[in-house]
């Protein structure tokens, strides 16, 4: 491994864990799992179980946790769609944090992405972790902003069309239409999770419109995978689904100033307090140049 500046270094840490007693090893949810949604929770993050098990069921993923005396005190979650690969998330307990456990499970993981086929790396940042992804090289590119609305009695339900596994073909040829990249494993992976549900308008013969609403903590759900050519047929479909869930909170991550994120600024989405202090997340992405997820079609954070 080449020699790194000192930002780098410092930003990263230095220190080797094992002097602090942290092993780094793959992870077990059966038995990591209580520990990893421990540090969720503390940094107010709303993932559930099941994103971090679609992300770790793809064919080319790394799933690091930092454990000491049976606990977990961090963890890095990677996948690949192909040649990119995607850094989901990492979190370091407080207590542990100049312990010198990013930089090996940073460098681990990628070195195991890029031995696997990666050549591009792409990352979400909030506006307090966007230094040191600058610091290792990445470029910014466009953002994406947490919206919720709390939930209402106040309008009549609506009918909304569900998918099933039937509709997996063209869910995922849509999906391919807007990301980019013919994504089987993913979109089959979140149909068969059952947390998640997808719905969707059909036009002429062929899906015009679909997303997928997968749980989040509390009992909320995420409006995710927005995916239309035209932005009408999305529309319609999107005030369908809230409107036949107006008793549940619902949260939907999507595009800054998108069409997405008007139409729910529009009918009531805000953004939460603790995002204000953090957003939005900004897109950054480093090694050989692809336009893949960058689509105008794009309105959701459709990577993790």
């Amino acid at each position: 491994m080449k020699a790194l500046p000192k930002r780098i270094t410092g930003a990263l840490g230095w220190s080797r864990p094992s002097d602090a007693g942290y092993e780094i090893r793959p992870v077990n949810f059966d038995t990591d799992w209580e520990g990893i949604d421990h540090l969720l929770a503390k940094e107010e993050w709303p993932i559930v179980r099941a994103d971090l098990e679609a992300s770790h069921g793809q064919p080319v993923s790394e799933f690091l946790v930092a454990s000491k005396d049976d606990s977990v005190h961090g963890f890095l979650a990677t996948h690949a769609f192909e040649e990119i690969g995607y850094l989901d998330m990492m979190i370091i307990a407080k207590e542990a944090r100049r312990c010198g456990l990013a930089r090996p499970m940073y460098f681990r993981a990628v070195r195991s992405l890029k031995q696997r086929g990666v050549r591009t790396l792409v990352v979400h940042t909030t506006n307090d972790s966007s230094r040191l992804i600058r610091l290792l090289g990445f470029r910014p590119g466009q953002s994406f902003t947490l919206l919720a609305r709390d939930p209402s009695t106040a309008v009549e339900a609506a009918a909304v069309a569900q998918l099933g596994p039937e509709d997996l073909p063209a869910l995922i040829a849509l999906d391919q239409t807007v990301f980019g990249q013919r994504r089987t494993e993913w979109i089959t992976t979140l149909m068969r999770q059952p947390s998640n549900t997808f719905y969707g308008h059909y036009r002429e013969g062929s899906l015009a419109a679909s997303v997928c609403l997968r749980e989040r903590r509390g009992g909320a759900i995420c409006i995710d995978g927005a995916n239309a050519e035209d932005f009408d047929d999305l529309s319609k479909l999107v005030r369908e689904v809230v409107t036949a869930h107006r008793g549940t909170r619902i949260q939907c991550i999507a595009r800054t100033e998108g069409k997405l994120h008007r139409l729910l600024s529009e009918i009531g989405f805000q953004v939460p307090a603790f995002f204000v202090q953090i957003g939005p997340l900004v897109e950054w992405r480093k090694g050989k140049r692809t336009s893949i997820g960058t689509s105008e079609k794009i309105e959701t954070l459709n990577w993790f």
